[in-house]
């Protein structure tokens, strides 16, 4: 009667004996193996603009009220692409607000928001009240 791995519970072609029994080729080679981890880091993500940085103040830079961002752990660092996309922004890793559309359009509402409100004061104190002379009237 053959021996079976004491790993695997398989009558192996290959193996080694040991002390407490008999191993096969491959569960020695894999029990070998030193696993060598990458160290882990935590990258942040926007899910909105679906871009992600490791430099947390580039984040910041980058954050508008209507981004959701989350943190997710990484191993190693994984590179982000590089190449500019108009459809998401962004230019060789920087992923300032500057590079997004929706940030674009929301300032130039804001802008004209502005303007709207500082047209309309200036109309409305111009021609909207009349004004009563202080002269009596006899």
């Amino acid at each position: 009667m053959e021996k079976a791995c004491i790993e695997c519970r398989k009558i192996p072609d290959r193996y080694f004996d040991i002390d407490i029994g008999r191993i096969c080729y491959d569960c020695f080679n894999t029990n070998n193996e030193t696993d060598v981890e990458k160290p882990k880091f935590i990258k942040k993500v926007c899910l909105v603009h679906k871009c992600s940085t490791y430099n947390h103040n580039m984040m910041a830079r980058h954050e508008m009220p209507w981004c959701e961002v989350v943190s997710v752990e990484t191993n190693g660092v994984q590179k982000p692409k590089t190449k500019y996309n108009p459809d998401v922004g962004g230019l060789n890793g920087n992923i300032g607000r500057h590079y997004y559309k929706d940030w674009i359009e929301y300032v130039q509402q804001k802008d004209k928001m502005i303007s709207a409100e500082k047209s309309w004061k200036k109309f409305r104190d111009t021609h909207g009240r009349r004004r009563k002379s202080r002269r009596a009237y006899h």
